[in-house]
């Protein structure tokens, strides 16, 4: 199977069931199907640091320090953010001092650790952690993913029969790491994964303890609500739709059953074995956002404002997908 040709396939398959082709998926209407837009160099994703870090690098109002791992922000008795406190090499603890402010820049996961590593966070979380609160802030709350399920099939006489649910989530992964997954040698497999966008289901983040080195708890939820999981089983059968069209049936493509003992008990393409099938399927496709919410003053759940400073303390910014 020609990848480049098939991709076109699907498409055309969509418009068989009438759904929209989509022109510009950022236009006015981007619901509906089109080829994906990624940053791409060499057959592979760029990242931004690659793409825009790289290229920087030599500038001299530039100074990157690697392999650094930032413990906690410095915070005066004013309430006025100072600097960091890291540990670089793993060798000594350092302080680096800003001049006008410090702005995180660590990720959903770590950023709310090292706000309440810093005595911002949920007080009572806080003070369970024996951590001096600061300013209590709903720090951590509110995370959101795309959770995405896997399904498979095969297409072009595939020989790939023999799939469980843990060859699938093993090749899903090895793939994504460095291409290596049986599906890229066996081929004439298609892994179409179902994702939200919005989904209702949050989870959080907490503390494991007040030591830096500590990873924090990630509680993703997924799925914690009936509409969560309902909206699942509605994506599946419109994809299983895309086996009747034409452009699916000129490759003989077919539902790849995976073998899951507590589901299987189940009467098959019913709406509740599809709900379990999803309860086993679902996994992280790492888009965590929205552990430190922007807002305004009258929102309790608020952690930064419309300029993406920490509310309650000075010199202290957030950059990156958290708030949204």
């Amino acid at each position: 199977m020609n990848n480049e040709t098939f991709q076109y396939e699907i498409i055309e398959a969509a418009q068989e069931l009438g759904i929209a082709f989509v022109e510009d998926t950022n236009g006015e209407k981007n619901v509906g199907f089109t080829l994906g837009q990624a940053t791409i160099k060499a057959g592979v994703r760029d990242s931004t640091a690659m793409a825009f870090l790289v290229p920087a690098k030599k500038r001299p109002n530039l100074h990157v320090v690697k392999n650094a791992m930032v413990l906690n922000v410095i915070i005066d008795d004013d309430g006025e953010v100072r600097g960091v406190r890291m540990n670089l090499r793993g060798r000594r603890e350092l302080k680096a001092y800003a001049t006008k402010e410090v702005i995180l820049s660590a990720g959903s996961i770590n950023t709310p650790q090292l706000l309440m590593l810093s005595g911002i966070g949920p007080a009572e979380h806080l003070q369970k952690m024996g951590i001096p609160v600061i300013q209590d802030l709903q720090v951590g709350k509110n995370l959101q993913d795309h959770p995405g399920v896997l399904i498979a099939m095969k297409i072009d006489e595939s020989t790939a029969d023999s799939y469980t649910q843990d060859d699938l989530m093993d090749d899903f992964f090895a793939y994504l790491k460095d291409h290596s997954a049986k599906v890229t040698k066996e081929g004439d497999l298609l892994l179409p994964v179902l994702m939200f966008l919005t989904e209702e289901s949050r989870g959080e983040i907490l503390l494991r303890s007040s030591d830096p080195y500590d990873k924090p708890r990630i509680y993703p939820n997924y799925l914690a609500t009936d509409f969560d999981v309902q909206s699942f089983v509605r994506a599946i059968r419109l994809l299983l739709k895309f086996l009747t069209t034409k452009a699916f049936k000129r490759h003989d493509a077919k539902l790849i059953i995976l073998p899951i003992p507590e589901c299987d008990a189940l009467e098959f393409n019913s709406d509740v074995y599809w709900a379990c099938y999803t309860k086993y399927l679902t996994t992280t496709i790492y888009h965590p956002v929205g552990t430190a919410k922007m807002g305004p003053d009258s929102d309790p759940d608020a952690v930064v404002d419309s300029r993406l400073r920490v509310k309650g303390v000075r010199g202290l910014g957030i950059q990156m997908l958290q708030q949204l």
